[in-house]
């Protein structure tokens, strides 16, 4: 599975407006697997964050063509200030997104890494995730495909702020997270938290 990650900005207090579009455009269409719809709640408040799958990347590349030909992606084109559309996959040892409620609050972190940094971050997350998700699930971790500068994204669930903030606690209490050694591979970060549409698949 490819996955576009599209982030939409929209102008201030038009989200709800946007989602009602967003829904109406990605429901019932043959254009890759919706996977997730949230909207950011801490951080760059208002935005949308798409996460769709496709099978192949000629599926990915003929849905891009087709909004770029459409010039109205997803029906938001006067109240959106901005689009973004990044490919992702998988860390390999780490199944599909999965669908259902997990959340309601998502914690999208994205770190640029060294230039050698991916490999190593995948063989470090492989020792360190099956310790890690005993204390609290994880939605998933990718890594970009379609830039220089070398990223991943990795993705979790939360009842709340307050659970999130005693479980990465635990997490850090354990010892067994971060991965020993990781830091040497990244370089910056950013870390939203967002909720999710009604019509998210992952909620």
């Amino acid at each position: 599975m490819i996955y576009d990650v599209t982030i939409l900005s929209v102008r201030a207090g038009q989200t709800p407006a946007a989602l009602e579009r967003v829904e109406q455009a990605v429901l019932g269409a043959d254009r890759g697997r919706l996977q997730a719809c949230w909207y950011c709640e801490i951080g760059a408040v208002g935005d949308i964050m798409l996460i769709r799958g496709f099978r192949t990347a000629a599926e990915l590349t003929a849905e891009r063509e087709r909004l770029v030909m459409d010039g109205d992606a997803f029906g938001v084109g006067d109240i959106v200030e901005g689009i973004t559309s990044d490919t992702f996959l998988r860390f390999p040892f780490l199944p599909d997104m999965p669908a259902g409620k997990l959340g309601p609050f998502y914690e999208v972190r994205v770190y640029q890494t060294t230039r050698a940094g991916i490999p190593a971050t995948i063989d470090l997350w492989r020792e360190a995730v099956p310790h890690r998700v005993k204390i609290s699930p994880l939605v998933t971790a990718m890594y970009a495909i379609d830039a220089a500068l070398p990223r991943f994204m990795h993705i979790w669930p939360f009842p709340s702020l307050d659970a999130r903030q005693a479980l990465r606690q635990q997490a850090f209490d354990s010892g067994q997270w971060p991965p020993k050694g990781g830091l040497a591979h990244l370089r910056r970060f950013s870390s939203s938290i967002y909720l999710p549409a009604r019509f998210s698949p992952l909620a």
